[in-house]
């Protein structure tokens, strides 16, 4: 063999050998069939009994080895393999109700309802079901690289916790007012905290809310501000998760509240609460045996293995954030989010067309006026009725996305006019 053909099929075997295609899944729990669900980040593939917890699980965590739940009824913390199997209801038993777990490198966290904070070793040993009390009425836990997080009641008021592993000196009200008073889970990344209001005590209050991991200020209740009941969320690189409790359903939105999809994943039935997420690596796939090098020869097929078939192109997600009417000139600035670069386009019976791009996910203000023909009418009548149809094509290819919204012109009606 020549040393330009052994290189040609090294090229071509070593990618092979150790390339690995990451897979990565959202769970949930479903506490009424005492099961957790499972799908693929984009909604497919949904199978609500992916691990039968012989339980209630309300909230959710994840590592590389398992996912566990808070089993509040059993007062247990249980755990399975992230493939489903060697599943165990009470990994850690008699540490009160647990309502909400996190794990971090060394450590399980869960919090109670008797208003506590627990740990443990991530094999269940050390236990120390009181590390942290007098923390309200916590639902969630959270971890990032030195701290734990909670989210409780105080007093009827929403606050965020946080505190050192040890557990030392802790701030029990680090976000002092998150704006709800019915909230159940909490999650962290290297910028923010993030809850969800499920509306128990508030059925209007059904929101996602953020504030800055560093000072906790900068306090925004409503990030996501049309949620069914959110109960739990998870943050998973830009992107948040949250399972919606009122209709069975999991959300999704980037971390700046852009791009919002309340109905990802529809679970179909059942009581949801508590969502994580993972990323799992297939096994790595060696280079077939026996299969001919690269040939340098005219005409002749390389010998290559096939190119794997590209993902198909995302599909387009749009919302109508906001509409501001403008009386004065009788039109409106419709506030659209959208997931994807590409192409915005306003229709509708008696508008005049109004387009707008964006180069990526984020939010576009477009604004909309009578057509020609109707101008003369909303200037005499000071009204004009109708459906915008709001449609949204990403630059990608992905499937088009379509909504309607109603809508109201307004114009100032000078008297005598």
């Amino acid at each position: 063999m020549t040393v330009r053909r052994l290189i040609a099929l090294l090229a071509v075997a070593l990618p092979l050998a150790f390339a690995a295609s990451a897979h990565a899944y959202v769970y949930w729990g479903d506490y009424q069939a005492g099961t957790i669900g499972r799908a693929n980040l984009d909604g497919t593939n949904v199978n609500d009994s992916f691990i039968h917890t012989g339980g209630t699980p309300l909230q959710l965590a994840i590592n590389s080895s398992y996912i566990y739940w808070a089993n509040e009824p059993g007062g247990t913390i249980g755990r399975a393999k992230l493939d489903g199997t060697q599943v165990e209801p009470a990994f850690i038993t008699n540490n009160g109700k647990p309502t909400g777990v996190a794990v971090s490198s060394e450590y399980i966290f869960w919090s109670t309802v008797t208003g506590n904070i627990g740990r443990a070793k991530l094999d269940g040993t050390e236990q120390k079901p009181n590390l942290i009390t007098g923390v309200g009425v916590p639902c969630g836990v959270a971890v990032d690289s030195g701290s734990v997080y909670w989210q409780s009641n105080v007093a009827l008021k929403g606050v965020v916790g946080r505190a050192p592993f040890t557990g030392i000196s802790p701030q029990t009200e680090f976000v002092k007012e998150t704006g709800s008073t019915g909230s159940c889970g909490v999650a962290v990344n290297s910028a923010n905290i993030f809850w969800a209001n499920t509306g128990f005590l508030n059925s209007n209050a059904t929101e996602i809310g953020r504030a800055n991991a560093t000072d906790g200020k900068a306090v925004n209740p409503s990030l996501i501000g049309d949620a069914n009941g959110p109960c739990g969320v998870a943050v998973f690189g830009t992107q948040l998760y949250w399972p919606n409790k009122g209709n069975s359903t999991i959300g999704r939105a980037n971390t700046d509240g852009t791009a919002v999809n309340e109905s990802l994943i529809n679970v179909g039935a059942g009581e949801i609460c508590g969502v994580a997420v993972d990323s799992l690596s297939s096994p790595l796939i060696p280079p077939p045996s026996g299969e001919p090098g690269p040939s340098s020869g005219a005409g002749s097929g390389s010998g290559a293995s096939p190119s794997p078939t590209p993902p198909p192109p995302t599909a387009g997600i749009v919302r109508v954030v906001k509409i501001a009417y403008d009386k004065k000139r009788g039109t409106a600035r419709i506030s659209v989010s959208i997931n994807e670069a590409g192409a915005i386009s306003i229709t509708g019976k008696g508008l005049a067309t109004a387009k707008a791009s964006a180069l990526g996910a984020g939010t576009v203000i477009v604004t909309v006026k009578a057509s020609r023909g109707k101008r003369a009418t909303l200037k005499a009548t000071g009204k004009l009725a109708t459906t915008a149809n709001v449609a949204f094509a990403p630059s990608n290819g992905g499937a088009a996305a379509r909504i309607e919204r109603s809508l109201t012109l307004r114009r100032e009606v000078s008297p005598g006019s």
